[in-house]
C-alpha cells in the first residue's frame, strides 16, 4: 500500500468526533505511516496570518487545518467537523452545510487558499460526519446543488482517485 491510499485508509477511520480527536488521529496515523505532518501552526507562520481565509462575503474558518508531505510533495487540508448542529440548507445568513460548500467553492475556484497561506500546494477539504445519515444528506446537497463539486471537495468516503492525489514536485515548499 503507498503512502497516500494509507492516508486514505486513516482517514476513513478518522474517530467521529470533536475535531481535535479528529486532527490527532491524522496526525499519530500519518507519522505511523512515515509521512510528515505539517500542523496548521507551521502552515499560518509562513505568512503570519489567522486560520481563516477572507471571502468576497465573510470568512470561511476551517475547523482545523494541516499538510502532508509525500514523497512526491505536499497537500494541504481543511478539515471540517459537522457536529450535527446546523441545518443542511439555510435561506438566512447563518451558517449552514449548503454555504460551507459554497464557501469552499469559492475558495477553491479563486485559489484562495495559495494567496491567504501562499501555499503552493493544493488544497483539499474533508468534511468528517457524526452519523451516516448526516453525511448521506451531504452527499445529497452535494449532488442536487452542484455536481461539480463533487469532484472538488467531496468524495463519499473518501476513494481514491488520480485528479484528487496529485500533488506538487518536492522542490516546491508549502
Amino acid at each position: 500500500m503507498n503512502q497516500k491510499s494509507s492516508l486514505i485508509q486513516i482517514l476513513k477511520s478518522v474517530p467521529r468526533v470533536l475535531t481535535s480527536d479528529s486532527s490527532s488521529a491524522i496526525e499519530i496515523g500519518a507519522t505511523r505511516a512515515g509521512l510528515e505532518y505539517i500542523p496548521a501552526s507551521r502552515i499560518l507562520n509562513i505568512r503570519d496570518v489567522p486560520l481563516g481565509m477572507p471571502l468576497d462575503k465573510g470568512t470561511v474558518i476551517p475547523d482545523q487545518l494541516f499538510a502532508i508531505k509525500y514523497e512526491d510533495g505536499y497537500r494541504a487540508y481543511a478539515l471540517e467537523v459537522d457536529r450535527g448542529t446546523e441545518p443542511v440548507r439555510s435561506r438566512a445568513a447563518r451558517k449552514s452545510l449548503q454555504r460551507s460548500v459554497q464557501q469552499y467553492r469559492e475558495v477553491l475556484d479563486h485559489k484562495l487558499h495559495h494567496r491567504h497561506y501562499r501555499l503552493k500546494c493544493n488544497l483539499m477539504v474533508f468534511w468528517v460526519f457524526g452519523s451516516k445519515a448526516r453525511e448521506h444528506q451531504f452527499a445529497e446537497l452535494c449532488e442536487n446543488d452542484d455536481k461539480t463539486m463533487i469532484s472538488n471537495i467531496f468524495e463519499k468516503q473518501f476513494p481514491v482517485s488520480k485528479a484528487l492525489i496529485s500533488t506538487i514536485a518536492d522542490n516546491d515548499v508549502l
